[in-house]
């Protein structure tokens, strides 16, 4: 029995300990400014990182004394074991800068040193791929503005976060790179996902050993950055190059990935705008569905009103990805579908979001062929009565904002439609227009 209660009792300390703290944290966030600064006392003598949010808070306390307490047990903190928790808190901790109720650039900077110390440096590098954004953008920005590391290094770290506003701010140390060292760095920046990063590469690159871009050029015209592939175009052409040649053998390149393909044609047309047309109008037959989606939406930025045709063709493809490009174009250029139109597409689309794409469409158009097409589609498409009625839904709340009134035509379409539908609202609605 004695052995029994020696190995309980630890664990009721333990529960009775976490008990008192949050009673004490509670306390901290009373109302009383009594209340509140005895508990911070009290906190302060505890001295658990796992307390920082708590003091952090309290910092900018209203009451001078509380704000004076939470200070004195968050400096207190302050050692080498805690460096982990201090890190996790950077991103409240800086906030402070903007809380007004006192000036916290003491507190800031006091912690600012103790994470620049040379035992906490590591840890604070290593934040800079930390999952949390706010504290990776921290730990970067100490990082360069106390040159913890070097530009080189720096960059390389940065352009490894996740973090996109990290890599956009990182281009800004292409810079300070020694010419031996941007040099060595050169073909992994040039060809990085982020265009702030390549763009800046390939102008540098392009300043200190244009021979090395003339090289590269080839490459670098299918690169995903308008402006590295505008220099590689320059470079290309100075020398003679058959830009159009280069492009069209990427593009037919089986080998080649899709998104080398895509930017091929891509760089076709931002070449060679209306010259390309028979380029375009032979890819929107291509088998990849996202070369014939980047074609389709092309020709009708090209060929504007001609290109309507083109974009119903492309609605009424088999590739959802085709189909959305093909409605974005249509949108775009401001076309409308008549209800034959829309029925049409109905029976001819192949793509399993092309009813979705035709819902869209017709409440872009007049509203009462709009009702037309949905009566049409409930007798057709018993299926869908989901999708249909909550169009229906999204007509009914729209009827009082286009004035727009019904044909005769229309008013007798829709009745007879709405004969054996339990529409009961729009029967009313269509019995008062036709009084």
């Amino acid at each position: 029995m004695k052995k029994l209660v020696s190995y309980l009792l630890p664990a009721n300390l333990i529960s009775l300990s976490e008990a008192r703290i949050q009673k004490l944290i509670m306390q901290a966030n009373s109302s009383c400014g009594y209340e509140r600064e005895a508990a911070l006392i009290e906190l302060k003598r505890i001295g658990s990182p796992q307390l920082l949010p708590t003091l952090i808070r309290r910092l900018n306390d209203w009451v001078r004394q509380v704000s004076d307490r939470a200070n004195e047990a968050l400096l207190s903190l302050l050692k080498t074991e805690n460096q982990a928790y201090f890190i996790e808190a950077l991103p409240a901790i800086m906030h402070l800068e903007k809380c007004d109720r006192r000036n916290h650039s003491q507190t800031i900077a006091v912690v600012t040193s103790y994470l620049l110390e040379e035992s906490q440096r590591a840890s604070l590098i290593n934040a800079i791929q930390h999952k949390n954004q706010k504290i990776s953008w921290w730990a970067f920005r100490l990082c360069k503005e106390h040159q913890l590391l070097t530009p080189a290094k720096l960059l390389l770290s940065a352009i490894k976060s996740r973090n996109i506003n990290i890599v956009r701010n990182a281009a800004e140390l292409i810079a300070q790179l020694e010419n031996s060292e941007f040099l060595v760095l050169a073909a992994q920046l040039i060809r990085h996902k982020c265009n702030a990063i390549a763009s800046t590469s390939i102008k540098r690159l392009n300043g200190i050993a244009p021979q090395e871009v003339e090289k590269i050029s080839v490459d670098l015209i299918f690169s995903h950055d308008a402006k590295v592939r505008t220099i590689a175009k320059e470079h290309l052409i100075s020398r003679g190059a058959d830009i159009l040649s280069i492009y069209r053998l990427g593009l037919n390149d089986t080998k080649a990935a899709l998104h080398k393909r895509k930017i091929a044609l891509i760089g076709i047309h931002e070449t060679f705008g209306r010259d390309c047309i028979d380029d375009l109008r032979h890819a929107k037959m291509h088998r990849e569905p996202g070369i014939r989606a980047i074609a389709i939406s092309r020709l009708v930025e090209i060929l504007q009103d001609e290109g309507r045709s083109i974009a119903i063709e492309g609605i009424a493809d088999e590739s959802p990805t085709v189909v959305r490009a093909a409605v974005s174009a249509f949108v775009k250029q401001g076309f409308q579908l008549s209800v034959e139109e829309l029925l049409h597409l109905e029976q001819t689309a192949k793509a399993p979001n092309s009813l979705d794409a035709l819902l869209f469409l017709a409440q872009k158009g007049d509203k009462w062929n709009h009702i037309i097409l949905l009566l049409e589609l409930t007798l057709k498409k018993p299926d869908r009565a989901d999708a249909i009625q909550q169009s229906y839904g999204q007509w009914m709340g729209k009827f009082n904002i286009k004035q727009t009134q019904p044909t005769k035509e229309q008013v007798r379409t829709i009745i007879a439609l709405s004969e054996n539908q339990q529409w009961v609202t729009l029967k009313f609605i269509m019995d008062t227009l036709s009084a």
